[in-house]
């Protein structure tokens, strides 16, 4: 896949703080068990690729999966590269084409450009979209803040046609995460306090910050500054749900940590006025990955001593619990919890791991492709079915991949038909209809964000669908399944060789949004 960097705010992606873990030794008492299941023909319904397009340059993009690229309505967005050039080269916003990019709508079949705020060479980056079809994220002005010399970014939100400027709290930068169907907006935006510890909170774009990043919510057109855990000073709101609980990530004090170079954060939960510390598993750094609309969130901290991370899963009644890692794994992160609680993520995806199901208290390796190194589960629905990516290198995106009813995992390209020449690499979004946004490589290797339509009943009569079941070949297929509520938070590394970078990696290999560079 071609690097791609939309330098925007964005969620402050840079998860590179959490890319502090080293090798891990199997805790004591974790009970695990293999199964091995034999396997029925696997039936599945096959799909429809619709490739969304450019705005007249060569690349589209979906955003990562924190985001929501696809709504209820099947209403999909990404971004996507004009034919202008950036008037800012070669400080270009959009590297390597230095083209500038602005949001794509897909909608009934027909791709739009979502616009951008006015201003010379504006850019536009949407995250989310909620099921009433608006969209939010950032885009630029046009203007460059005095303080850094690097361009301005507003919060946006796009509704009925229209690009609104969300404004920040007085400073330069400021960006919209997710929004929920009531038009509740969190994000985050730069205030007018001088703050050089803001540069070492791992939630900032790649350049340089001035001042005090400060995580907001926007509700009925205000925008309200929700505070900071403990002595910090910087915070990020991610994700609002429904009910209108917010999760994100709070630093904690203003010096950096010596072990990690950042300052130690946690992630918060914020409802009805009070921000609640998530807290950790033991070491200074947490980050949530995604919350549902019971207000559980999910997402991966550091264990005692910042050397080994493991996926977490926190709720109001029970705290937070460790989910462990697989069985000679060194690492695990959560990537996604439905309403129904059930989990997905993966372990070591850069060393080998599979992806995992965690579900009624039970860690379930639900395995990768065949021949394959690794894989990463990234989505679950309400349906159970879950959409990743299974490499065959631990390295570079090798095929969307599908599991539904408890079978093992399916290439996604195989159920395409027609057969298409994209190959769909990476899927970011699934709606409960098992639409599924994605993003796919073409022969000449420029990348496209796509759109799979599933020919079942739900989509009666959509043109060009097959709606014969694939029937894929009895397998046998070991399933791994372990206690996920039994592995102890001081489980010790194996040994002392140091911090990797490993969620830094997973996070930036996508090269999706901005994200600062590791700190080793």
């Amino acid at each position: 896949m071609k690097p791609h960097s939309n330098k925007n705010f964005g969620l402050f992606t840079s998860f590179i703080a959490m890319s502090l873990f080293a090798a891990l030794v199997t805790p004591a008492g974790a009970l695990a068990q293999s199964v091995t299941v034999q396997r029925t023909i696997a039936k599945h319904h096959h799909y429809k690729l619709v490739d969304m397009g450019t705005l007249g340059g060569p690349n589209s993009f979906s955003d990562w999966p924190d985001g929501r690229n696809i709504n209820s309505g099947g209403t999909a967005i990404a971004e996507a590269e004009t034919a202008t050039g950036d008037p800012f080269a070669p400080n270009c916003l959009q590297a390597p084409d230095c083209l500038i990019n602005r949001g794509l709508q897909w909608k009934d079949g027909v791709s739009t450009d979502m616009g951008s705020l006015p201003g010379l060479g504006s850019f536009s980056f949407p995250y989310w979209i909620n099921d009433r079809g608006d969209s939010v994220g950032q885009s630029t002005n046009g203007l460059v803040d005095p303080l850094t010399g690097y361009p301005e970014l507003r919060a946006t939100l796009w509704r009925d046609g229209k690009v609104i400027n969300l404004g920040t709290l007085g400073g330069n930068v400021s960006t919209a995460n997710s929004i929920n169907n009531r038009g509740e907006v969190a994000g985050g935006s730069l205030n007018t306090i001088l703050d050089n510890d803001a540069n070492a909170f791992g939630w900032t774009p790649p350049f340089p910050v001035a001042t005090q990043v400060r995580a907001v919510l926007w509700r009925h057109g205000v925008m309200r500054d929700l505070g900071t855990l403990g002595t910090g000073t910087n915070a990020m709101a991610i994700f609002v749900n429904e009910p209108g609980q917010v999760a994100g990530v709070s630093a904690t004090n203003t010096i950096a940590e010596s072990a990690t170079g950042y300052l130690a954060q946690h992630p918060f939960f914020w409802e009805n006025g009070k921000m609640v510390d998530v807290g950790t598993l033991g070491g200074t750094l947490g980050f949530p990955w995604f919350m549902n609309d019971r207000g559980q969130v999910v997402g991966n901290s550091s264990l005692a001593g910042d050397q080994i991370g493991h996926a977490f899963v926190w709720d109001k009644i029970n705290g937070m619990k460790d989910l462990g890692t697989l069985p000679g794994q060194t690492f695990s992160v959560a990537t996604w919890v439905n309403d129904e609680g059930e989990i997905v993520g993966n372990a070591d995806f850069f060393g080998g791991g599979h992806s995992i199901l965690w579900k009624n208290g039970k860690m379930i390796d639900i395995g990768l492709l065949p021949g394959d190194c690794s894989s990463e589960a990234l989505v679950i629905n309400s349906k159970s079915q879950i959409i990743g990516n299974s490499s065959p290198d631990c390295s570079s995106d090798g095929a969307a991949v599908l599991w539904e009813n408890g079978e093992a995992p399916v290439n996604l390209n195989t159920l395409i038909t027609p057969a298409s020449l994209v190959n769909v690499t990476f899927p970011v979004s699934l709606n409960d209809r098992g639409e599924i946004a994605a993003d796919g490589i073409l022969p000449n290797g420029d990348v496209h964000a796509v759109v799979l339509i599933p020919c079942d009943d739900d989509h009666a009569d959509v043109s060009g669908c097959d709606y014969q079941l694939v029937e894929e070949p009895t397998t046998q297929n070991t399933i791994t399944s372990t206690s996920a509520l039994v592995r102890s938070a001081t489980a010790r590394a194996s040994s002392a060789t140091g911090p990797s970078t490993q969620m830094g990696a997973q996070r930036l290999h996508r090269n999706q949004r901005f994200a600062a560079a590791p700190k080793n």
